[in-house]
C-alpha cells in the first residue's frame, strides 16, 4: 500500500467513524500509533480533518478526529455521490457531528470496540469489508440500520459476507426508551429479517431489563432480530469478539452473532474510491469546531451547539452530578455529597462549574438554609442525549423536571405545588443512603417517581411510588418501593393506592424491574399519619409493607413489631 493509499484509508476511517483517536486508527489500519498520528496530522494539514478533545473522555482526553464540514462536498464528489446521498451512507455533516458530540462517551466507546474487533479478526484471516458508524439523522425511509444501532461491521471469509450492528445502552436511559427500541426492532422498518445486533448493556440491571423485553415473541407475534447481550465492562476489557455474550432467556454463553450483509452498495463503493490516488487539499473557510463551541469565546450558539459545548466542557464527574440534579431536583449541597460520596468542597466546585456553563441553577427553598439545585433546559438536553433518550420523553414521564418561569412575571421560577412532599422524599432517600453507608453498605439505585412507575397487565393497572431503590449490604441486595405520607392524603385515596399495590404484588409485576420482591416502605411524617397507614395496610393482603416514622429512628412492621 502506497503512502497516498494509507492516507486515503485514514480519511475513510475518519469519515466512517467520526471522533476516532490515533489508537483506533492504528488498530483499524494495522499500523503503529506513530504512523497513525502522522496520517491524522497530514489530514489536518490538508484541511480534510480536524479534532476536538472533550473533557468527558477523561482527565487526559486524546485528540478525536472528524471530517470537517467544509470537506463534505469534496468527499462526496470524490465518492461519486451527491452530498445528501453521502449523509445516508456515512455519518458526516454539521448536525451529525453535533449529535455525536452530545453522545461522545458512547461514540468513543463504540469506536474503540469496533477498532479492537477489526484487529482481533485480522489474525483469523477474516476480511473486514466495512466498519462504519450508523448516521443519527438520516430520514427513516432511507435508514439501512436498525434503530439505536451505533455502528456496522461487515466481514467476509470462507462462510461468505456477514455483518453485525453494535448498539450501546446507557444506564441513564429510561425503560420506556428501551421498550420503544424493542418495538422498533420487531417492525419491518426497524430491523429486517436476518439482522444481527450486539447490544452492550451498561450494567447487570440494564442487561436483565433487556432480557425481559426481548425474550419470546411480541404481542403482534413478531420475533425480535438475532440479539446477543453483554456487559460494557466485559466488552471494554475483552473486546466484542471475546466478550461473554448471551441470548435473551438463555444462561449459556454464545459467540458474537452475525447476520446478513446490510450496508448499501453505494456506501461500499464510495469507501473503495477513497483509497485510490492523491487526496489533494481542502480550503479552510471556518473556525475549527472546538473553537466555535468554546463557550468562553462564543456566547450566541444554537441549541445543538450549546449541548455539544457542554459535552466538550464538562468532565465525567460533572456529568454525573448533572444527572443527580436532573433526576432528583431540589437536592442541596450536603445531600449531594452524601449521595456521591464526595467531599462537600469538591461537590461545591462541580456545582459551580455546571452553573457557570448554564446546565443547572439554584433556588432558595422554604425551610432550608441552603439553596436547592435543579437542571436547566440545556442541561436536560445534554443529559438526555448523553443517555440516548429524548428530552421530551424524560419530561413527559416525570423522570426529569425542569422548572418554568413563575406566572407572576417576577422572573423567578415557579415552585411545584407538592414541593414540601418532594423535599421530604429527598430527605428520606438521603437518610437511607447515610444509614446504609454507616452499616458498610450503599444505596445502589434511586429511581424517582417517573422512573419507578410501573404499568402491568396490558397497562390496565399501574403504580406510581414516590421513589424506588436498591440497598446493598452484607446480606445482598434489598429492593424497595417508597411512599412518603405527610398526612395530607385522604384515607380513601390511601386505600386505593394500597389496593393498587396489592394487584402489583399479586401479578408479580415487580419482576419487570427487580430480581426479588421489593418491600413497600411507607415513611410517615407524624404519628396520626403512622396510625392511619397501619390501619389501611392491615386491610390488604400479600403486600410486604414496612411503616417507618420519619423522625422516630426505628422501624416497625404493620403489626407493630420492631423490624
Amino acid at each position: 500500500m502506497t503512502v497516498d493509499d494509507r492516507l486515503g484509508e485514514a480519511l475513510r476511517t475518519v469519515a466512517a467513524l467520526p471522533f476516532v483517536c490515533d489508537r483506533d486508527v492504528a488498530g483499524l489500519l494495522a499500523i503503529d500509533r506513530s504512523e497513525a498520528r502522522r496520517l491524522l496530522a497530514e489530514l489536518d494539514r490538508c484541511g480534510w480533518a480536524d479534532w476536538v478533545a472533550p473533557r468527558a473522555a477523561g482527565s487526559h482526553p486524546p485528540h478525536l478526529y472528524y471530517l470537517r464540514e467544509e470537506a463534505m462536498s469534496a468527499l462526496a464528489e470524490r465518492c461519486g455521490l451527491a452530498a445528501d446521498d453521502l449523509a445516508v451512507v456515512l455519518p458526516v455533516g454539521r448536525q451529525e457531528l453535533l449529535g455525536r458530540l452530545a453522545r461522545i462517551a458512547s461514540v468513543t466507546a463504540v469506536n474503540r470496540a469496533v477498532a479492537r474487533l477489526v484487529a482481533d479478526l485480522r489474525p483469523r484471516g477474516t476480511s473486514v469489508v466495512d466498519a462504519v458508524a450508523c448516521p443519527l439523522r438520516a430520514p427513516v425511509l432511507e435508514r439501512w440500520w436498525p434503530r439505536a444501532a451505533m455502528a456496522y461491521v461487515e466481514v467476509e471469509d470462507d462462510e461468505g459476507p456477514r455483518s453485525v450492528f453494535v448498539a450501546w445502552d446507557r444506564a441513564g436511559a429510561t425503560d420506556a426508551a428501551r421498550q420503544a427500541i424493542g418495538r422498533a426492532w420487531r417492525s419491518r422498518r426497524g430491523a429486517a429479517p436476518g439482522t444481527a445486533i450486539a447490544l452492550v448493556c451498561a450494567d447487570a440491571r440494564q442487561l436483565r431489563t433487556w432480557e425481559r423485553l426481548l425474550s419470546g415473541r411480541a404481542r403482534d407475534g413478531r420475533e425480535v432480530p438475532d440479539v446477543v447481550l453483554a456487559m460494557a465492562a466485559d466488552v471494554e476489557e475483552h473486546g466484542l469478539l471475546r466478550a461473554r455474550w448471551r441470548r435473551p432467556g438463555s444462561e449459556a454463553d454464545t459467540p458474537l452473532c452475525w447476520g446478513a450483509a446490510r450496508a448499501p452498495i453505494a456506501g461500499r463503493e464510495a469507501h473503495r474510491r477513497l483509497a485510490r490516488g492523491e487526496l489533494g487539499e481542502v480550503g479552510r473557510t471556518g473556525a475549527p469546531l472546538r473553537r466555535t463551541l468554546d463557550r468562553t469565546r462564543v456566547r450566541r450558539l444554537g441549541v445543538g451547539e450549546r449541548v455539544a459545548a457542554l459535552a466538550i466542557a464538562l468532565t465525567p464527574a460533572e456529568l454525573h452530578l448533572l444527572a443527580w440534579t436532573g433526576l432528583h431536583p431540589w437536592l442541596i449541597e450536603r445531600q449531594i455529597a452524601v449521595l456521591t460520596w464526595d467531599p462537600p468542597t469538591v461537590v461545591r466546585q462541580r456545582l459551580a462549574a455546571l452553573e457557570r456553563h448554564g446546565a443547572i441553577s439554584s433556588v432558595e427553598l422554604p425551610g432550608l438554609t441552603e439553596p436547592g439545585w435543579h437542571i436547566t433546559d440545556d442541561g436536560l438536553r445534554a443529559f438526555a442525549l448523553a443517555e440516548h433518550d429524548q428530552p421530551r420523553r424524560l419530561q413527559r414521564l416525570g423522570a426529569v423536571y425542569v422548572p418554568r418561569l413563575a406566572a407572576d412575571g417576577s422572573g423567578g421560577i415557579g415552585l411545584p405545588r407538592l414541593l414540601l412532599h418532594e423535599l421530604g422524599v429527598n430527605a428520606v432517600m438521603v437518610e437511607l443512603a447515610e444509614r446504609a453507608r454507616r452499616d458498610g453498605g450503599r444505596l445502589a439505585v434511586w429511581q424517582n417517581t417517573g422512573e419507578a412507575a410501573c404499568y402491568f397487565e396490558g397497562r390496565r393497572f399501574w403504580i406510581r411510588p414516590d421513589a424506588a431503590g436498591i440497598l446493598v449490604g452484607r446480606d445482598g441486595e434489598t429492593p424497595f418501593l417508597l411512599e412518603y405520607d405527610r398526612g395530607t392524603e385522604s384515607e380513601a385515596s390511601l386505600r386505593a393506592k394500597f389496593e393498587g399495590y396489592e394487584r402489583y404484588y399479586a401479578a408479580g409485576a415487580w419482576d419487570m424491574a427487580f430480581d426479588r420482591m421489593p418491600v413497600l416502605l411507607v415513611v410517615c411524617a407524624g404519628y396520626p399519619s403512622l396510625q392511619r397507614v397501619r390501619r389501611v395496610a392491615r386491610e390488604v393482603a400479600g403486600v410486604p409493607v414496612l411503616v417507618v416514622p420519619e423522625s422516630g429512628g426505628w422501624w416497625t412492621r404493620v403489626d407493630g413489631a420492631t423490624a
